[in-house]
């Protein structure tokens, strides 16, 4: 991941932004051993998938690795008490309209963590 990434401390908090500095140069350069020119000499059928073997390969294994560390990073971060968020008011305009792809009734139920409710 730290080929293709630039991983630092804060990885995961911007972790949406950091998705979009995949480094495809170098993953495409690095896998480009791989490519035989079809006038080759080294050139043969069971070389022919090779480029696009290791590029999935790569492909798994780096997202296998953001799967894990993403998970990691969650489970390291503190939750706070009840007793920490008890009364909380969230400072949401009780007119807005949400579009929610979230298949749970949490916005039917935002109104007891509604500062205008």
């Amino acid at each position: 991941m730290d080929r293709y990434f630039s991983v630092d401390d804060d990885f995961w908090y911007e972790f949406e932004d950091r998705l979009a500095t995949l480094d495809s140069e170098s993953l495409i350069e690095d896998a480009s051993v791989f490519l035989t020119g079809y006038g080759s000499d080294d050139w043969s059928d069971a070389a022919n998938h090779d480029y696009q073997y290791e590029i999935n390969e790569v492909g798994q294994v780096i997202s296998k690795r953001l799967r894990d560390g993403l998970a990691e990073w969650i489970r390291q971060l503190p939750l706070p008490s009840a007793a920490a968020i008890a009364g909380v008011r969230l400072p949401i305009d009780a007119s807005a309209i949400f579009l929610n792809f979230n298949y749970t009734p949490s916005l039917q139920q935002l109104d007891m963590f509604m500062a205008d409710a």
